[in-house]
């Protein structure tokens, strides 16, 4: 008779797994980490906020801009703090709404601006939420600029027309 030459294994069968699997896994888990560190980040600086402890900090603004800025205080009797973050806002808002590039934005700012002076920048809740919100590097840059510009364009100009 023939005998069955069968030997029995304590350890389980091994396992093959999909390397596009592991190499998903591996992606969902630095994206998870990733914003995690975001969130503690925005957590902590939105605490700091309301406890008064952001400083201003310096932000570049070119001299048209600077110069229209001063024209916003002088005419809406505003300080530079509310019109600086309302001019955050309004362009953030208006660039989401239009469906405007970014890079359409950055590529505008550099050739309208020649000259750069700094401003000191305190944001409030909104405008630091926006900022974390867009992901851009240069976004207080950009939505300064472009919505100092396009506040005096339609608050004081009365130009309703696109200014991008």
């Amino acid at each position: 008779m023939a005998e069955a030459n069968y030997t029995s294994s304590t350890r389980p069968p091994k396992k093959h797994r999909d390397p596009n699997l592991i190499a998903r896994s591996k992606d969902e888990l630095k994206r998870q980490q990733e914003d995690y560190i975001k969130e503690k980040i925005k957590t902590s600086a939105i605490k700091s906020l309301r406890q008064g402890t952001i400083q201003p900090f310096p932000v570049r603004v070119g001299k048209k801009c600077k110069i229209q800025l001063d024209d916003l205080q002088m005419r809406l009797r505003v300080d530079e703090k509310t019109i600086l973050n309302m001019a955050f806002a309004y362009a953030y808002n208006e660039s989401i709404q239009k469906q405007i590039k970014i890079q359409h934005l950055r590529e505008k700012l550099e050739d309208m601006i020649i000259d750069e002076e700094s401003l000191m920048f305190e944001v409030n809740e909104y405008t630091l939420d926006t900022l974390f919100k867009s992901g851009i590097e240069d976004a207080i840059f950009i939505y300064l600029n472009f919505g100092i510009i396009l506040l005096h364009a339609r608050l004081i100009e009365l130009d309703t027309s696109a200014i991008f």
